[in-house]
């Protein structure tokens, strides 16, 4: 597949099929990404998959934290909508109107269920960092995540980065030998994309190019 088309062809899968993924895809999307610009070489990354059993084991504490109503805590804090910039807010409330048209009145109780569920991910690829990292590692792990989820696009693998997955480090650390001194701080969901899947059926509008592009000649 061309770069380009992986780019473009790439959609967050909110929900998997139960095919499982071949380990030496999951090594070979993680060598590809070790590729991607890194501040000085640092490398500071580390990457965790969860497949399997402890898969399975993250994903039922998951549901009995979501059940016992225990307040989400992740690593990487969060803002409320509210609080971002007003273009953000616009971007935020136009795809919350679209999710309605194109998934159906339900959307928000399909939500919930994939949540719970955490969307069937077939493996979830964990991103973490020292603690007291520059925030210029920052940006290199998303470059990291990125090239992840192209590479995996590439070989028709279907991706999702979603706050979800890291809403409970604790699970986590428990359960892949995190150590406190790393910040757990984007969880990346793998499998095959359910093309019959309503929620599937989400689009993101990108904005006008013209709108956030500007060439001094």
């Amino acid at each position: 597949m061309e770069t380009k088309q992986a780019i473009l062809s790439r959609k967050s899968t909110r929900h998997f099929t139960d095919q499982k993924i071949k380990q030496e895809d999951l090594i070979d999307i993680v060598k590809t990404a070790q590729q991607a610009p890194s501040w000085v070489n640092a490398q500071p990354e580390h990457v965790y998959i969860a497949t399997g059993q402890t898969l399975e084991n993250i994903r039922q504490k998951h549901q009995e934290a979501l059940q016992a109503n225990v307040s989400a805590t992740s690593d990487l804090k969060t803002i409320p909508n509210s609080k971002w910039p007003e273009l953000g807010q616009k971007n935020m409330n136009q795809w919350f109107e679209d999710i309605g048209q194109l998934v159906g009145d339900d959307w928000n109780d399909l939500f919930s269920f994939e949540q719970k569920e955490l969307y069937n991910a077939q493996a979830i690829v964990y991103l973490t960092l020292p603690k007291n990292y520059s925030l210029w590692s920052l940006y290199d792990l998303g470059a990291f995540g990125e090239a992840l989820m192209v590479t995996a696009q590439d070989k028709g693998i279907g991706s999702l980065p979603a706050y979800q997955f890291i809403s409970y480090p604790d699970i986590l650390r428990q359960e892949l030998a995190i150590t406190e001194d790393n910040d757990i701080i984007m969880g990346i969901g793998l499998g095959y994309r359910d093309e019959k899947a309503r929620i599937n059926n989400i689009r993101g509008r990108r904005m006008d190019t013209n709108k956030i592009l500007t060439i001094k000649d």
